[in-house]
């Protein structure tokens, strides 16, 4: 718990395994010591705005320096304790350490972008249409290979519309064939009419996605 100008007032035993800090080193000590100095100022704005409202706060997420020097992320939740005059008496939290959380998430964040990086070079379109053929997500290459947003085609238009007017019903016929015998498919060849006219040719990979039931979701 802290005072409300963020001093430690009370702190468990378990902070000793969490922090490295024995109890009496954090002990009287400002929470300023502790926090990484780039979350100080929203952490001391959490707990003014808990002290206005009364209201607890929850899922708070601070860098918290470890007894070696370095920072590990933790969430926090926190509320206002008051004696029976309704004065504060301190802000009490609890802290889990989620730093291999984060680490993970900051790990799927660089693959994700050398993914994207890597999509854009080869000019490669990510995509998801449902049962009917009816885009449910688009990646945002679609806009320099064809020259659509993805919020022009998600929701609004199906896979075979942007095939060339000529050939587009046999090619739904035959596309949807191989919906219906919930078929992966690869290297399909086709016609695409980007955005302002021009013919691009794509290679097409797809994949059935199926419910638990073996019931066709989309590709």
């Amino acid at each position: 718990s802290l005072s409300p100008d963020g001093v430690v007032t009370y702190v468990s035993p378990s902070s000793t395994r969490l922090l490295g800090h024995p109890v009496g080193d954090v002990m009287g000590q400002s929470i300023r010591a502790f926090l990484h100095p780039d979350d100080l100022a929203r952490c001391f704005e959490t707990i003014q705005q808990t002290l206005a409202s009364d209201v607890p706060q929850g899922d708070a997420e601070y860098r918290v320096r470890h007894r070696d020097g370095s920072y590990r992320w933790h969430v926090t939740h926190a509320t206002v304790i008051r004696d029976p005059a309704g004065k504060v008496e301190s802000f009490a939290a609890i802290a889990r350490d989620i730093t291999e959380r984060k680490q993970a998430e900051e790990a799927l964040r660089e693959s994700e972008a050398r993914y994207d990086q890597l999509a854009e070079q080869s000019r490669t379109i990510a995509w998801e249409v449902d049962a009917q053929g009816l885009y449910t997500f688009v990646s945002q290459v679609v806009q320099p290979v064809l020259g659509y947003t993805p919020e022009e085609l998600v929701g609004k238009m199906h896979y075979y519309d942007v095939h060339p007017a000529e050939g587009r019903e046999a090619f739904r016929a035959q596309t949807m064939e191989c919906f219906g015998r919930k078929a992966p498919f690869r290297g399909m060849v086709n016609p695409a009419v980007a955005r302002d006219g021009s013919i691009v040719w794509l290679s097409t990979d797809g994949i059935p996605m199926l419910d638990a039931a073996g019931h066709l979701r989309g590709y």
